[in-house]
């Protein structure tokens, strides 16, 4: 399994496990309730489970059974990143960084785990960021001034004008980032 084919829900397990070196199954239930992911990231507990089961079949976490596990049922396994899994989570925040919609669940894992980026290349990469966006504003904005003039134009102005004021924000938010990660370097 490569990062490609990672969703969301095991990109978000990916870097829970890389972020606490070990933990159970229940521990990332918990840690994800505890940080919201288990809304916006689709880590329910029957989701956490079912994409362990299919990041155990690669080799991006280790397991090992929990010997200290008190109480009723099996012996838990315990989950940790192998050395690939840190290195396929920093590539996905890298790429989810640059090309990634803002609002989407990839995006916001990305900064969720951005802390396995050093901050000069996270601020390199929120500047590209920004390039990648002014070219779509630009591209909006050429598409929309080649719109006829006509009645049928109006929604047509509208929905360009909505589209052309999210990619602004997101220019204008690409910008802050990289100038407070770039403050933090200083």
């Amino acid at each position: 399994m490569d990062q490609n084919t990672l969703s969301d829900a095991e990109f978000a397990l990916l870097g829970l496990i890389s972020e606490t070196g070990s933990i159970s199954g229940y521990g990332l239930m918990m840690l994800a309730a505890t940080r919201g992911m288990s809304h916006w990231a689709n880590l329910s507990a029957s989701n956490v489970y079912k994409h362990l089961k299919a990041l155990r079949g690669t080799d991006l976490i280790d397991t090992i059974h929990d010997v200290e596990k008190r109480g009723r049922g099996p012996s838990g396994l315990l989950y940790s990143s192998s050395a690939h899994g840190h290195l396929v989570l920093r590539n996905l925040v890298e790429q989810s960084i640059v090309d990634a919609r803002e609002q989407s669940t990839s995006f916001k894992l990305a900064l969720a785990f951005s802390g396995c980026v050093p901050a000069k290349r996270l601020a390199t990469l929120f500047s590209s960021r920004e390039s990648k966006l002014r070219s779509r504003l630009a591209d909006i904005e050429a598409a929309k001034m080649a719109q006829p003039n006509t009645a049928e134009s109006r929604s047509a102005s509208l929905l360009f004008e909505y589209v052309m004021q999210g990619v602004a924000h997101e220019v204008q938010m690409a910008r802050n980032f990289a100038q407070l990660i770039t403050g933090e370097c200083s």
